[in-house]
């Protein structure tokens, strides 16, 4: 998603639709992969710190996978 985004010079708008996210979504991991590159889209929790190890998930990373994404 990156990629066209930056390399592509698609509008954010367009290519968060075509992924299913929000365009705020997308600007939000745009802001994260400027700041940190691909370190930046890792996977992180969203849950809060309160909640333990219990409620941590094993999903994948799927928006590591979305900026590397060729199309």
């Amino acid at each position: 998603m990156v990629r066209r985004i930056v390399e592509e010079k698609r509008p954010v708008a367009e290519v968060a639709a075509g992924f299913g996210v929000s365009e705020r979504t997308a600007r939000k991991w745009l802001a994260l992969w400027r700041a940190r590159k691909a370190a930046g889209l890792e996977n992180r929790s969203s849950r809060s710190h309160a909640a333990g190890d219990e409620a941590a998930g094993s999903g994948g990373n799927w928006r590591l996978a979305c900026a590397a994404t060729t199309g």
